[in-house]
């Protein structure tokens, strides 16, 4: 009996010694000695009846406090907030490289950061207008929101609880509702495309593969009245490019309009020199300016090809901390997007980042031509 006692009483003194686990994960932007963490899910709860999910992510930076006592403490700052809504179902790894890219400007500004993020699996009424709310209901007044359609600006139109609601994924064009709080990101293909047509001569021709966004392109620039001499469509499992180039006179000093992705566009660079038929320029947009089609294609295969891009520069300690955080800024436009869009929520008035300006809710990015040299993206001079 003596000896139930005694671990009873053993017991108890455990129970009472035990600490109570934090289940939220903090990450200093602090810059010390140490590299930084990366951040993990303080909470993840996936709603049962609607079915999306919120997980919320606080990113802190040191206090120092005051050590002399007859100072008054400061008053801290409050913390900033920002929301992040997107449908995973649809724009996939785009909310995770929100997050990233808004913990990398978090991190270079070293300030206090809380961001709680909306998953709501689709794009649909119920479901993104359940993610508003409870991001209203949960005291955030920016949002961040990638959305793929723009129907979802219109189910949303009506929720004026918010500051400032930025879409990195939409442009202004594409939207039927306006909403004075409201900012679009997107770059503008009129304009790459308006910019590339400088460089075409008369006799104006276009391939394009089965890829969503190369048969957008190819629709855009139908919708857009350019005057097209022949167009050509490449299918997914096509390996036989003969019947396509070759003695293909159509093609030879022609402006070709290459609104293939980067993959395809290396095989049809490769095949126009195999069979020696050599357009006038080859003109691409934001799609094929990327770094894989310098290291896909020979130097010689892409000699007359000129590219449009509208990713402006960011500061090299931003860069830096986003290459560790997976956040590519300098050939991912969406990612350079929702750093704008942070800059702006926050309303940081730094110059860390250029090449854009916002007009009537809408960023307007400069448009700059480069020649795809042997290692890297060369700026046209003109």
């Amino acid at each position: 009996m003596r000896k139930y006692i005694l671990w009873i009483t053993v017991l108890f003194l455990f129970a009472g010694c035990a600490k109570q686990i934090d289940n939220t994960t903090y990450i200093s932007s602090q810059n010390n000695t140490n590299e930084p963490s990366m951040y993990s899910n303080s909470t993840d709860k996936t709603n049962s009846v609607t079915g999306y999910d919120e997980r919320t992510i606080s990113i802190i930076s040191e206090q120092v406090s005051a050590t002399d006592p007859q100072k008054p403490k400061a008053k801290e700052k409050e913390k900033e907030k920002v929301a992040v809504v997107f449908a995973s179902k649809i724009v996939g790894r785009y909310g995770n490289d929100a997050v990233n890219t808004i913990i990398s400007y978090s991190m270079y500004k070293n300030i206090d950061f809380e961001i709680k993020v909306y998953d709501s699996l689709y794009e649909n009424q119920n479901n993104i207008e359940k993610a508003f709310y409870d991001a209203s209901r949960d005291g955030f007044k920016n949002i961040i929101a990638l959305f793929a359609h723009d129907t979802s600006v219109e189910y949303i139109s009506n929720i004026n609880s918010f500051r400032k609601i930025y879409i990195p994924t939409l442009h202004k064009k594409q939207s039927r509702t306006y909403n004075s709080n409201v900012l679009y990101g997107a770059i503008d293909y009129e304009e790459q495309y308006s910019k590339l047509l400088e460089f075409s001569n008369a006799r104006i021709t276009e391939i394009y593969d089965t890829d969503k966004i190369s048969s957008l392109l190819s629709r855009y620039m139908a919708s857009k009245g350019i005057p097209i001499s022949k167009k050509y469509q490449i299918v997914k499992a096509q390996t036989n490019y003969k019947t396509l180039f070759e003695k293909n006179n159509i093609l030879a000093d022609s402006s070709l309009f290459l609104n293939t992705t980067v993959l395809q566009s290396a095989i049809v660079l490769s095949q126009l020199r195999v069979y020696e038929v050599s357009p006038r320029v080859v003109l691409s947009t934001q799609l094929n300016y990327n770094p894989m089609i310098l290291s896909l294609s020979q130097i010689g295969d892409r000699k007359n090809m000129l590219i449009a891009n509208s990713i402006g520069e960011t500061h090299p300690k931003i860069q830096a901390i986003g290459t560790m955080l997976d956040s590519d800024f300098e050939y991912n436009w969406v990612n350079f997007s929702t750093l704008i869009g942070i800059k702006e929520l926050l309303s940081q008035n730094d110059s860390d980042v250029s090449g854009y300006k916002i007009v009537d809710n809408q960023v307007k990015y400069d448009v700059v031509i480069y020649r795809p040299a042997e290692f890297a993206f060369v700026k046209l001079d003109r």
